[in-house]
C-alpha cells in the first residue's frame, strides 16, 4: 500500500514591502510523524535569515531593478521514495522607484568636493542598476568644473558609463548629486543638457570659446 504525505508551503499573507523579511511555513501530513525527516531550504535571489532545518523559514529577498523576485524551495528528506518531497514557492513584488538626491553644495574647496563625490560613488555602488546624475550650472567655470569631475572619476577608477552630466542654465550656483534607480523617471528640466561623462570630449567641442575674428579695414 502506498503512503502519500501531503506537503503544504505557505508564504506571506500580507503585502510585503521592499526591505522587509518574509516568513514561510511548511506543513506536512500526519503520516510523516513515523519518519525521521529533515527540512532543507534553499533560496534563489534571497538570503536566509533564520529557520534552516525547521519547518519555518525567514528570508530577505533581493531587490533587483524594479522588482523583487525570489523563490523558496523546501526539500524534506527521510520520506519514502514514492513520496513527493520537494515543493517551491515564488514571491514577486513590483517596486515603484523614484530618483533621489544624495548631495548638494555650492562653491567648496576641492577636498570637500572630493569627499562628497566619494559618497556619491558609494551610493551608486549600493545599486548596480542605477544611474548617477551630476547636475551643474552653465557658468564661466563650467568646463573647469567638468574637467575636475571627469578627472577625479577616472582617478578613482569609477565607471564613467554610469554617470551623466546634467547642465542647467540657472543662477543657483549649486552642484547636485542624484541617483536614478532602474525604472525611475529622469530629472525634468526645461532648459538643460544631459550628456554622458564618457562623452566628455563632445562637451569640450560644444563649450569651447568661439574664435574672435577681426574685421578687415576697408
Amino acid at each position: 500500500m502506498k503512503i502519500l504525505v501531503l506537503i503544504l508551503l505557505t508564504g506571506p499573507a500580507e503585502v510585503t514591502q521592499p526591505g522587509e523579511s518574509v516568513l514561510y511555513n511548511a506543513k506536512i501530513g500526519k503520516e510523516a510523524v513515523k519518519y525521521n525527516i529533515e527540512y532543507i531550504w534553499t533560496v534563489k535571489n534571497g538570503k536566509i535569515i533564520e529557520g534552516q532545518g525547521t519547518n519555518s523559514l525567514r528570508i530577505l529577498p533581493d531587490v533587483r531593478g524594479s522588482e523583487i523576485n525570489s523563490t523558496v524551495t523546501l526539500e524534506i528528506k527521510g520520506l519514502l521514495k514514492q513520496c513527493t518531497n520537494t515543493i517551491s514557492e515564488s514571491l514577486v513584488i513590483f517596486i515603484y522607484r523614484i530618483s533621489f538626491q544624495v548631495g548638494e553644495y555650492g562653491k567648496v574647496q576641492s577636498g570637500e568636493e572630493k569627499s562628497r563625490i566619494d559618497n556619491f560613488f558609494i551610493e551608486l555602488q549600493n545599486d548596480p542598476t542605477a544611474e548617477g546624475i551630476i547636475k551643474v550650472q552653465d557658468d564661466k567655470d563650467l568646463m573647469r568644473h567638468l574637467t575636475f569631475l571627469s578627472f577625479y572619476t577616472r582617478l578613482r577608477n569609477y565607471d564613467k558609463t554610469r554617470i551623466s552630466f546634467f547642465i542647467a542654465s540657472t543662477n543657483e550656483q549649486q552642484t547636485q548629486l542624484w541617483i536614478i534607480p532602474a525604472g525611475a523617471e529622469m530629472l525634468k528640466c526645461d532648459d538643460c543638457l544631459i550628456i554622458k561623462m564618457e562623452d566628455f570630449e563632445k562637451l569640450r567641442n560644444l563649450f569651447k570659446p568661439k574664435p574672435i575674428t577681426k574685421k578687415r579695414k576697408k
